[in-house]
C-alpha cells in the first residue's frame, strides 16, 4: 500500500550581505598624460583637469582614491589641488629658455589598509612666450653732432641701435621710436631700422651742450613688452654752455605690472647734461629699496612690487655733477596680477549634524537644514570669490556665497550612508582665475542610529523567521506519525482460510468455529477451536493435512452445548484480540 502526504508550500526570504573587501587597485582613466603650457602660465593655473583614476570596490575607504605627486627632480613643479579631486596646478614659474620639457609621477591610491595603488606619468611640454623683453646690444650709444648744423643721417657709437627679441622661440619684430623731451623735435628716428636723423639745420646757439635722447624699442604685437636706452649727443667746434643742470622734463610717469621682473630697466632720466659724471640718488628711504638709478639715469627695478600693499610709488631722484644738485618727481603706478591664491581657514572641515536635530527644512530658511560654515580669502584686493561643492553626493548640500553650508533634506531618500565626503572649492575673480579646494566631511547620527536599528530589526526578523520555520517542521513531523498511527488501527486483519468438520457433528456453524489457537510443534501448524467437539487441523510441512473430531466420542451434546458456547465465544474473542494485534506488528515490521 502507497501512501500519499499532501504539504502546502511556503517561501522565507533569506538576505545576503556581502561585506566587500579590498580586492582592487584604482585604474587611471585615460593616461599617461601629456599637457602642453606657454612659459608664461601664472603659478596657480589649472593645467590638467582630466586626470582621473576608477576604483572598482564599493562605495567607501576602498573606492575613495586620494592623488599625489611622487618625489623627484620636477615634483615641485606641479600640485594637486587637493588630494580628493585629480585636478593639477602649475606651482612654480617656467621658463623655456632654460628647460623646454619635464615629466612628473603621479600616484592614485585607495584608502584601504594596506592601501592599493597604480602610477602613471604626466609629461609637461613647455612652449615659448613673450615673456622676456627686448633687449638692446648696448646699454648707452654715443654720437656727434655735425658740426656746420646740416641735416642727415647721425652715426653712432659702438654700432647702430639694434635690438632685439629676447624670446627665442617668438623673435618678435621691434619698433624703435624717441620718448619725447625738449630736444626731440631736432631729431626722428626710423622705426624699422633704429638710424637716427636730424630733421633741421642747428644753428650756432642750438643745442650747445648736445642733447640725450632716450630709445624705446616696442614689440609690434605687444606693447607691454619694451626696452629703454640713452643715445648722448655732442656737438664739437662749439663752445661748452656753462647753463645750470636740469632734467629734460620735470615730472616721469609710468605704469608697471606687478610681476616685472627684478632688474628690469623701467625708465630713463635724460638730463641736458648727459654723461657718467652724473651720479643720482632717491631720495625716498622706502621707495630705494625698490628702485635704483643707474649712472646713466635708468631706474631698475631691484625689489618684487605688490599692488595689494602698494599701488602707486611716488618719490623723488636728484642728479648732481658736483657743483649742481637737481630733482625729478617720479610717479610709478602698479598694474594689479591675480597672483594670490583663494585660502581656506582651515585645511579639513568636520561637521556634525545631531540626532536631536530634524532633518527637515524650517518654515524660516528656504536653503534647507544648515550644517555648518567654510571661511575663504584672497590675497588679491580687488577680487572676488565664488564657492561650489563637488563630490558623490554634493547634489544633496547648496553654499552660499558667505560659505555657509545647508542641506536639502528631500534629498535624503537614496543616501545610505551616514558620513558624506564633500570637496569645497573657492574660486577668486582674478585673469587667470586660481581655485583652492579643501575636504568637508558630514556625518548626521540620526541616519546612523536609523541604519544600526535596522540591523538589529533585521537580525531579530531573521531570528523569528528560523524559528517559525523550526516549529513548522516539528509540527510536520508529529502529523505525519500521527498520520501512521491512525491507519494502522483502521487497518481490517488478513482473511484466514478456517476449516471445519461436519462429517460426525450435528452442532451448529455458530457454535463450532467461534475460537482459533494456533501453535507451532516444529513438524506443522496445529490448529484447534475449544475444548472439544471441535475440528482440529494438522497442518505438516509436507503439505499434508489431516483432521480429528473429538466430537465422536459421544458426550452429551445437549449438556455441553450451552457452556461450551459460552467459553468458545469468550475465548474466541480474546484470542481473536491477540491474532489481530500480532498482524498489525506484522503488517508495520512490512511496511518498514
Amino acid at each position: 500500500m502507497i501512501f500519499v502526504f499532501a504539504f502546502q508550500s511556503f517561501v522565507i526570504p533569506v538576505n545576503v550581505r556581502v561585506i566587500d573587501v579590498n580586492d582592487n587597485s584604482p585604474i587611471w582613466i585615460s593616461a599617461p598624460y601629456i599637457v602642453t603650457l606657454s612659459e608664461v602660465t601664472v603659478s596657480g593655473t589649472r593645467i590638467l583637469q582630466g586626470a582621473h583614476a576608477e576604483d572598482a570596490d564599493q562605495p567607501g575607504p576602498f573606492s575613495t582614491v586620494e592623488y599625489q605627486i611622487l618625489p623627484g627632480p620636477y615634483s615641485d613643479f606641479v600640485q594637486f589641488l587637493n588630494p580628493l579631486e585629480g585636478t593639477l596646478v602649475l606651482k612654480k614659474s617656467l621658463d623655456y629658455e632654460t628647460m623646454q620639457n619635464f615629466t612628473v609621477k603621479l600616484r592614485a591610491q585607495d584608502q584601504g589598509s594596506p592601501p592599493k595603488y597604480t602610477d602613471t606619468t604626466l609629461r609637461v611640454v613647455i612652449t615659448d612666450a613673450d615673456d622676456q623683453n627686448p633687449k638692446f646690444q648696448y646699454n648707452s650709444y654715443t654720437g656727434e653732432l655735425p658740426s656746420d648744423g646740416r641735416p642727415g643721417d647721425l652715426r653712432l657709437r659702438p654700432e647702430p641701435i639694434k635690438a632685439v627679441d629676447q624670446d627665442e622661440g617668438i623673435c618678435a619684430p621691434i619698433q624703435y621710436t624717441i620718448v619725447q623731451s625738449q630736444d626731440t623735435t631736432y631729431f626722428r628716428i626710423n622705426p624699422h631700422s633704429g638710424i637716427i636723423t636730424l630733421l633741421t639745420p642747428i644753428g650756432y646757439a642750438d643745442l650747445v651742450n648736445g642733447a640725450t635722447l632716450v630709445v624705446k624699442a616696442t614689440q609690434i604685437d605687444n606693447a607691454d613688452r619694451y626696452a629703454l636706452t640713452t643715445v648722448m649727443l655732442t656737438r664739437q667746434g662749439v663752445r661748452s654752455d656753462f647753463s645750470a643742470l636740469s632734467f629734460v622734463q620735470q615730472k616721469f610717469f609710468m605704469r608697471i605690472r606687478e610681476d616685472t621682473p627684478v632688474g628690469n630697466r623701467i625708465l630713463a632720466l635724460p638730463t641736458n647734461k648727459p654723461g657718467k659724471h652724473l651720479k643720482y640718488t632717491i631720495l625716498d628711504p622706502v621707495n630705494s629699496q625698490f628702485f635704483s638709478v643707474g649712472s646713466l639715469g635708468e631706474v631698475i627695478l631691484v625689489k618684487p612690487l605688490d599692488y595689494e600693499k602698494m599701488t602707486k610709488h611716488n618719490f623723488q631722484v636728484m642728479a648732481t655733477d658736483g657743483l649742481t644738485n637737481i630733482t625729478s618727481d617720479i610717479t610709478m603706478e602698479v598694474i594689479d596680477v591675480n597672483d594670490w591664491e583663494p585660502r581656506f581657514r582651515e585645511t579639513h572641515y568636520e561637521f556634525v549634524i545631531p540626532k536631536n536635530q530634524a532633518l527637515h527644512s524650517s518654515s524660516e530658511s528656504l536653503e534647507g537644514v544648515i550644517v555648518g560654515k567654510v571661511e575663504a580669502a584672497d590675497g588679491d584686493r580687488n577680487d572676488k570669490l565664488e564657492l561650489s561643492l563637488k563630490g558623490q553626493h554634493a547634489s544633496l548640500f547648496e553654499i552660499d556665497t558667505k560659505g555657509c553650508i545647508y542641506m536639502r533634506p528631500e534629498e535624503l531618500k537614496g543616501l545610505n550612508e551616514s558620513t558624506v565626503h564633500l570637496v569645497a572649492t573657492a574660486t577668486d575673480s582674478g585673469i587667470p582665475p586660481r581655485s583652492t579646494s579643501v575636504p568637508v566631511t558630514v556625518t548626521m547620527e540620526r541616519l546612523a542610529i536609523a541604519q544600526t536599528s535596522w540591523s538589529t530589526s533585521f537580525i531579530g526578523m531573521l531570528g523569528i523567521i528560523i524559528s517559525v520555520f523550526i516549529i513548522i517542521i516539528i509540527i510536520l513531523t508529529c502529523y505525519i506519525i500521527h498520520s501512521k498511527s491512525k491507519r494502522r488501527k483502521g487497518t481490517p486483519p488478513l482473511g484466514r482460510n478456517r476449516v471445519h468438520s461436519h462429517a460426525h457433528s450435528t452442532m451448529s456453524s455458530a457454535n463450532l468455529v467461534t475460537h482459533e489457537k494456533i501453535s507451532n510443534n516444529g513438524t506443522g501448524t496445529v490448529v484447534t477451536s475449544g475444548n472439544s467437539g471441535v475440528s482440529v487441523l494438522h497442518m505438516k510441512h509436507d503439505g499434508n493435512i489431516s483432521m480429528s473430531n473429538p466430537i465422536s466420542s459421544g458426550l452429551n451434546h445437549s449438556a455441553i452445548g450451552k457452556g461450551l458456547a459460552s467459553n468458545l465465544e469468550h475465548e474466541a474473542k480474546g484470542d481473536q484480540e491477540c491474532d489481530r494485534e500480532r498482524q498489525r506488528e506484522s503488517y508495520a515490521a512490512t511496511v518498514r
